[in-house]
């Protein structure tokens, strides 16, 4: 199990830009993997933008990516985010430092 200190938190990087979280969670709704041209059809900015952020959501882990011929194809990638967030929450329950009931420690 990770630390807090150690959690990927690119993660939440990635997915923190609004226009990068409304890709994520059309790609959500997509039963099967996407082109970037499908996912600009769902977006207001130019394919470029749309490509970047794919990008970064790719390398973040949020999301992967497959090449078949010229094309790029993407979908979230559930069971990574799935066991991502199921170690913070193990790390969260484990943190000692906040749960003292006598006060001090780290969070104050």
């Amino acid at each position: 199990m990770a630390t807090l200190q150690e959690f990927p938190w690119e993660l939440f990087k990635a997915l923190g830009e609004p226009n990068r979280y409304q890709l994520f969670c059309k790609l959500c709704g997509c039963d099967c993997p996407c082109t970037v041209s499908e996912v600009a059809e769902w977006a207001p900015q130019d394919i470029s933008v749309i490509s970047r952020h794919l990008k970064q959501l790719n390398e973040a882990g949020v999301v992967d990516s497959s090449k078949q011929g010229r094309e790029k194809y993407y979908r979230v990638n559930a069971s990574r985010l799935a066991k991502t967030l199921r170690d913070l929450a193990d790390a969260l329950e484990s943190c000692q430092c906040c749960q003292s009931e006598k006060g001090g420690g780290c969070c104050e």
